[in-house]
């Protein structure tokens, strides 16, 4: 989850034509930090888990889409 949203950023970002050197603040900064409720919802189930991949993958889809279209 967090590489996918570090990448995510890093594509993010780039489609805006902003520079990253620090990559401190950057998911914020590309707007993803809703991860932080998927992240904080995790539990040791397997479901709980599945579903957390499932949700981040529709925010960065999201994501990406809407950087893209600009």
């Amino acid at each position: 989850l967090a590489l996918a949203t570090t990448q995510t950023a890093h594509a993010v970002l780039a489609a805006r034509g902003e520079w990253v050197t620090n990559e401190k603040g950057m998911v914020a900064r590309a707007g993803l930090d809703g991860i932080d409720a998927v992240v904080a919802s995790l539990t040791p189930e397997p479901r709980t888990l599945a579903r957390a991949v499932d949700d981040c993958e529709a925010l960065l889809a999201r994501a990406v889409e809407s950087a893209r279209h600009g």
